[in-house]
């Protein structure tokens, strides 16, 4: 094994710490026999099993950062093990280097708090302290606009920020990101997260204001204006998991947010049509074709998880009532075999 891990256990169990000129010198005197057999470059599936090469990989870590002491383990980041092609390692421990420590030199698991401290109490009450902890993580990502962050990960700030700041938020990056940054604030969740928190359109203000939030995005001024919005549009903006809520219908979603029927009468006026014009079946196919694209329908398959009540509730109702869904499938696409 490496040598500091000897210097290690000594220490652990009372002798006094070598001196730096003391561990320089056994180091360049058996430098080279202690921690060259680890190689830099990809590991074979299962190698990580194997209790001898995490810790002659760790070794190597040790050599390759000047680890001389335990406590020069805080200097090591998870970003510098996973230069050294170490990300595999750390995630058989869940990105925790104090668990991958403990568990490869169990010699230093009688104090973890020499070798890894953990931040001061109070440390990220302070906002100035978290705004520059979470402006390393965007420097590091590449974060230069606030949608930016959809694209930061946990384990982007764990490797930037330890594990304390995310616990402070009960593991919440967009409510880390809310408290600290005072510009986020007008930001929605669906804006700065790929994936919102949970029960987070469980809220009537997080569903209104998100979609306020869209409609001066889009430049919406009037409810006529939503027409122009698609299912699949609203989707790429963040709100796929909204519209499973209304089984992907773009107008019961705004009815039920906005509060008013005549909201969706007016965002809907543009499927009014006059008596025969149903008649026609270009007409039919014309409105399938506009109405697939609210409902996210991409192929004629799609169609089978169309039901009455979501086509009806994009301008289909005076449609429906002379013929029955399937009919209307029947006659907009004959060359399909619907019955099988």
């Amino acid at each position: 094994g490496c040598l500091w891990t000897s210097l290690a256990a000594a220490v652990l169990h009372g002798a006094p710490a070598p001196g730096p000129a003391l561990v320089g010198a056994l180091y360049r005197e058996h430098g080279h026999a202690m921690c060259t057999d680890a190689k830099v470059q990809r590991v074979p599936i299962g190698h990580w099993n194997v209790p001898e090469n995490r810790r002659r990989f760790m070794d190597s870590v040790a050599e390759r950062m000047g680890v001389q002491r335990p406590e020069d383990w805080s200097k090591v980041s998870l970003s510098d093990v996973r230069k050294l092609k170490g990300g595999g390692l750390l995630e058989r421990y869940k990105g925790s280097m104090a668990r991958a420590l403990q568990d490869i030199y169990p010699e230093l698991a009688a104090d973890a708090s020499v070798w890894r401290p953990a931040a001061p109490k109070n440390h990220w009450a302070d906002k100035a302290t978290r705004r520059a902890a979470l402006d390393r993580v965007a420097a590091a990502k590449g974060v230069t606009d606030p949608r930016d962050w959809k694209n930061v990960s946990k384990k982007d700030v764990l490797e930037h920020c330890g594990g304390g700041l995310l616990a402070r938020y009960g593991g919440s990056i967009y409510h880390a990101l809310l408290d600290t940054y005072d510009e986020l604030k007008t930001f929605t969740a669906p804006q700065l997260r790929a994936k919102v928190p949970q029960r987070f359109w469980e809220s009537a203000d997080n569903r209104r204001k998100f979609l306020d939030g869209v409609a001066a995005e889009l430049h919406l001024t009037s409810p006529a204006d939503w027409a122009g919005v698609s299912y699949v549009q609203l989707r790429g903006m963040g709100a796929a998991s909204l519209l499973d809520r209304y089984s992907g219908s773009v107008f019961a979603m705004l009815e039920d947010v906005y509060g008013a029927r005549s909201f969706c009468d007016a965002a809907l006026s543009r499927s009014r049509v006059t008596n025969g014009y149903w008649d026609d079946v270009s007409n039919i196919k014309a409105f399938l074709k506009k109405a697939g694209g609210h409902l996210g329908v991409k192929d004629t398959q799609d169609w089978l998880r169309v039901s009455h009540a979501q086509l009806s509730a994009v301008g289909g109702g005076t449609l429906l009532n002379r013929m029955p869904l399937s009919a209307v499938l029947e006659l907009a696409f004959p060359d399909y075999d619907w019955r099988s």
